[in-house]
């Protein structure tokens, strides 16, 4: 029953964080680039 239950509410949470944060104006996190490009060389 709890698994059930985790598998049913997480998504729903993190929809909701999501929805959250978008309408409050919060901007999504980007990592820079320029530090995996130099470490593939």
């Amino acid at each position: 029953f709890i698994l059930v239950f985790v598998l049913i509410t997480t998504p729903v949470a993190s929809h909701i964080i999501a929805q959250a944060a978008y309408e409050s104006g919060v901007e999504p996190w980007r990592k820079p680039l320029d530090n995996f490009r130099k470490k593939k060389r």
